[in-house]
């Protein structure tokens, strides 16, 4: 009977330290976070606009490889006063910044046709306040 406890525990270790290890060796990633503002009265609108531009294009660009994710962010603080009211996320291959695909991702824009939303085209539905390029490292879970 012992030994196959001592089978089962050695299993079991030998899984927890190999998941750890290749884990502790995954690369930083690097992400672009775009801080966009709603105009007043315009949050719906601005989302539905992230939603059938932005992220159309950044679908087309993941299925050309050139970026590995994207993700919409949504500010839910009660603050009246809030700085952002949505973050497009958009993470990249092996820590390559967006001047690495510009060229390529230029070509998805300038095929999209832009999508007007209820009348509203993106300066009348908000802004950008901001963008940051981010290093995303090993976490603490």
């Amino acid at each position: 009977m012992k030994p196959k406890i001592i089978i089962c525990v050695s299993v079991i270790l030998l899984f927890f330290f190999s998941g750890e290890n290749s884990y502790s060796q995954s690369p930083p990633t690097t992400w672009t976070y775009t801080y966009l503002k709603a105009q007043p009265n315009q949050r719906d609108n601005l989302k539905l606009f992230l939603e059938k531009n932005w992220l159309v294009m950044d679908s087309i660009a993941i299925s050309q490889k050139l970026i590995k994710r994207y993700e919409l962010q949504i500010n839910v603080s009660e603050s009246v006063e809030k700085e952002w009211d949505y973050i497009v996320a958009v993470e990249y291959y092996e820590n390559q910044p967006y001047e690495v695909i510009a060229d390529r991702f230029n070509l998805i824009r300038q095929n999209h046709r832009t999508i007007i939303v209820n009348g509203f085209a993106l300066k009348d539905l908000g802004r950008i306040t901001k963008s940051e390029l981010v290093r995303k490292g090993k976490s603490s879970q």
